[in-house]
């Protein structure tokens, strides 16, 4: 993305995502499934780092917390939907869903095709990126970004499984984690909107306690609405500070140089 367009590498992985997708829908085997399944992260590593640059260089510093946390509110909403549309996939088929998604993000191929882009710019090189990554700021941002996004997909994986374990049904979980995704998409860009007016680390702070409350708790209830509360209480002291970590490692990155 700092060497052409972009646009031109959300596009493109957002091409090769919507390809794997209707293959999943159509997969005859394990094999071809997680084949195309791997595809698909190719196409959305491409999305991801080139989005976010292209969102980062297109908004003014001074309400890139704000913009970045919408974003990633989008962003946790699409991983929170995927046990919804598992649950989905429970009811009307497979090959229904992830042809669903292919043609959505078709959809949003050709939105995005209108918008403008933004101009490449020079990469300052590998080195410049290592040194940058010795200093203290840009570390931990780096390291605030990156906790959150283990910790939920860590959730996204066990959770379901505890929560089929204590009896809950397809439709059920999926209810639970689209619940837990509106609230999500509300406080997300909140706490980036916060954090351009009160400094980054205030409510990094309050997340980050919160994170931690909850990291002892979830693994303990033995009821599904037990877990299901927990789990939304998680995620909510997540996107306290997962957008205002995003804003502080651009902020410090740009004033390395990168």
């Amino acid at each position: 993305g700092d060497l052409i367009s972009r646009r031109g590498v959300f596009l493109a992985g957002l091409g090769v995502f919507t390809v794997a997708s209707f293959l999943c829908g159509i997969a005859q085997s394990q094999e071809m499934l997680i084949a195309a399944r791997f595809v698909q992260g190719v196409g959305g590593a491409f999305m991801w780092a080139a989005g976010m640059a292209w969102l980062v260089s297109a908004t003014p510093p001074e309400r890139r917390g704000e913009t970045i946390g919408a974003a990633l509110a989008a962003a946790i909403v699409g991983v929170l939907f995927g046990p919804v549309l598992g649950g989905a996939a429970t009811l009307v088929g497979p090959e229904i869903v992830f042809s669903g998604v292919g043609v959505v993000a078709a959809g949003l191929g050709a939105w995005a095709w209108q918008m403008p882009g933004v101009a490449p710019e020079p990469s300052p090189g590998l080195g410049a990126l290592l040194a940058a990554m010795r200093r203290r700021p840009v570390l931990a941002g780096f390291w605030l970004f990156t906790l959150p996004a283990l910790f939920a997909g860590v959730i996204e994986v066990l959770v379901p499984l505890r929560l089929d374990d204590l009896g809950a049904s397809g439709a059920a979980i999926g209810a639970i984690f689209l619940l837990t995704a509106a609230v999500e998409a509300v406080l997300s860009p909140l706490a980036g909107r916060v954090s351009d007016r009160r400094g980054r680390l205030f409510p990094i702070r309050a997340g980050l306690a919160g994170a931690v409350v909850m990291a002892i708790l979830l693994p303990l209830p033995g009821a599904v609405v037990l877990l299901g509360v927990a789990v939304l209480f998680t995620f909510a002291a997540l996107g306290a500070f997962w957008a205002p970590a995003m804003a502080m490692l651009s902020d410090a990155s740009e004033e390395a140089g990168l």
